[in-house]
């Protein structure tokens, strides 16, 4: 991104376009494109290709799950519960409820080390999330894969879980993920009800204990129709106070956080609320294990990702996790993922990329992690 310039997508109906075209006559150096004519198309097509077939999970060798579709809830905590079982290390993948959503969905973790090597866990840690946004679905479906990556095929990467506690979080706004699947397929917010008519949800990612409700956007923030509300307090929510409470519970032993959103191809870390101190040692600290995670995600498939805190290369949030992780609860290497693309699919994203945006954002991990190790 050019410093000095914003780029924006946004979604129109067909009526509206013609409002965003007035914009290059009114309002200076505004110039747009057109990446989609037809969303609904994209949609429409999306369904067709990920209708759930019960011979994709059901019945079948563990082993042999395909992912080259996006399950809906029961199969993503079918699979879960099925890899306690499957493995006769039952010491090395723990699966546990650390919460209920507003609408009682359960929000399960995968906790992934090999505990059988000594009667002592790990004092490091690394805990990743996804699901916070409904409409991003390739964010579960990556952390999903990770799980995979760990538990299945855990003889190439015996060092990540023989030193190291993975704690993931696939799924952290299940409510949200089942509406965007059966109602509204691009819903952002949770489910929570704010007794205001038809505005439901919160955006979990504004409802972190740091720096809430702050800055330009605050009345969007307080408005329970915007899609960017805060909520009623800080952790207000069922689902952000599970993770707020699952982090506090390791009393700082997480090294590193890392969450999954999309899209942009971005690999950001705080802040997110300020404009960052570049002269800080912390600072170049996060940027140079931001730039070794994106060289070794590119040398994967050639995906070209942006690195740089998230306030310089989007915009100014108050009330994100990766805020809340760097300024409370003291992990220092803070990260907030924007996956795959860069916009011609959008939160579309076709289900035949769910392995290679995986792969590659394992990768990037797993580069970051031997880095900050290594200092």
């Amino acid at each position: 991104m050019s410093e000095g310039f914003v780029l924006m997508d946004i979604l129109v109906s067909p009526h509206q376009i013609i409002l965003i075209k007035s914009l290059n006559k009114h309002c200076k150096g505004v110039t747009f494109k057109v990446l989609r004519k037809n969303i609904q198309g994209l949609i429409d097509e999306e369904k067709e290709n990920d209708v759930f077939d019960e011979t994709d999970f059901e019945g079948r060798p563990i082993q042999d799950v395909r992912w080259n579709k996006y399950y809906d809830l029961e199969v993503m905590n079918d699979y879960l519960e099925k890899l306690k079982i499957t493995y006769p290390f039952k010491n090395f993948i723990k699966v546990e409820e650390i919460g209920k959503s507003s609408e009682g969905r359960t929000i399960k973790i995968a906790k992934i080390h090999n505990y059988t090597r000594s009667s002592n866990t790990t004092s490091k840690r690394i805990f990743i999330d996804g699901g916070v946004h409904a409409r991003e679905w390739i964010s579960p479906a990556v952390a999903l894969y990770i799980i995979y990556l760990l538990v299945e095929r855990h003889e190439d990467n015996s060092k990540l879980i023989n030193d190291f506690e993975w704690l993931i979080v696939p799924m952290v706004n299940p409510d949200g993920y089942a509406h965007s699947r059966t109602r509204n397929r691009m819903w952002r917010k949770s489910r929570r009800n704010n007794g205001k008519g038809k505005c439901y949800g919160v955006d979990l990612n504004r409802n972190f204990g740091f720096h809430w409700k702050e800055g330009l956007q605050v009345k969007d923030l307080s408005n329970p129709c915007s899609e960017i509300y805060a909520g009623p307090t800080p952790f207000s929510e069922p689902e952000t106070k599970a993770i707020e409470q699952t982090i506090l519970n390791y009393n700082k032993t997480i090294i590193a956080y890392f969450s999954l959103h999309s899209y942009s191809q971005l690999w950001t870390f705080p802040w997110s609320y300020k404009l960052p101190d570049r002269e800080s040692s912390k600072y170049y600290d996060l940027y140079t294990a931001a730039k070794k995670a994106v060289n070794s995600l590119e040398s994967l498939y050639g995906t070209n990702y942006v690195f740089g805190s998230s306030s310089e290369l989007s915009y100014l949030s108050s009330g994100t996790s990766d805020d809340w992780m760097y300024g409370v609860a003291g992990i220092k290497y803070s990260f907030t993922i924007e996956l795959r693309d860069e916009g011609k699919y959008g939160f579309l994203l076709p289900s035949s990329q769910i392995v290679p945006t995986a792969e590659e954002t394992f990768a990037g991990i797993s580069a970051l992690i031997a880095d900050i190790c290594d200092k």
